[in-house]
């Protein structure tokens, strides 16, 4: 199965120029972990709110003066809808990430977490128990 049956397609996104406290309250909002930053309809990045804890909560920065683009991740591992779902799972085990956001062409259609793989697996593994009970 391909990771466009799995994805999520609900994007929430931030520009790279808004602020780490602007980014804090669109995750709350939204109650997404993390943010694709895209600009001029590009992805530029990711941030989470692990990045924000950890990269400047912690250093007692002020959240409205810091910008997402100082503190998000810059090199994404992405995905195509068309990824088979074994596939990204290796990806995101050999580059530790939990998050796989899914491009077609340089758009973003779609995000895929490690949850949404876990799921997947869990449902195949069941449907095997259920067929050997037959």
């Amino acid at each position: 199965m391909w990771l466009s049956g799995i994805m999520t397609k609900r994007i929430v996104s931030i520009e790279s120029g808004a602020s780490l406290a602007e980014a804090a309250r669109r995750m709350s909002e939204e109650n997404v972990g993390c943010l694709l930053v895209i600009d001029d309809g590009r992805l530029v990045g990711m941030l989470t709110d692990r990045d924000i804890v950890t990269r400047a909560v912690l250093e007692g920065k002020d959240l409205e003066k810091c910008k997402v683009g100082d503190y998000m991740t810059k090199e994404v591992v992405t995905a195509i809808p068309q990824t088979d779902i074994l596939e990204a799972a290796k990806m995101m085990n050999a580059y530790q990430v939990r998050r796989l956001p899914i491009l077609e062409g340089r758009e973003v259609v779609g995000i895929v977490s490690i949850a949404d793989v876990a799921a997947y697996a869990e449902s195949i593994l069941g449907e095997v128990a259920k067929s050997r009970k037959r």
